[in-house]
């Protein structure tokens, strides 16, 4: 379990139960760009979860599904970028 401010608890193996959590999903137009700079910074700080972050960014990029929006995907009610209360 884990803990997403914007969707509650979360089924995450390995993580503690009230560990917070970051969600990127790849609907989301600035999910791709920002696992791209992850993976840059992590190889600049020599960590070694490049392959891993690029098997990630492979699957955002092949995703097919619904239409890309900016921050609040599922909040339909307020125009896109409109800053989350």
């Amino acid at each position: 379990m884990a803990l997403s401010g914007k969707y509650g608890k979360v089924n995450i193996g390995k993580l503690g139960e009230d560990e917070p959590v970051f969600i990127l999903r790849a609907r989301d137009k600035l999910a791709l760009p920002a696992l791209e700079m992850y993976k840059a910074l992590a190889a600049s700080h020599g960590a070694r979860v490049g392959a891993s972050l690029q098997q990630e960014i492979d699957a955002f990029q092949r995703w097919k599904g619904e239409e890309n929006c900016l921050i609040d995907c599922d909040r339909r009610d307020r125009p896109i970028g409109f800053p989350v209360a």
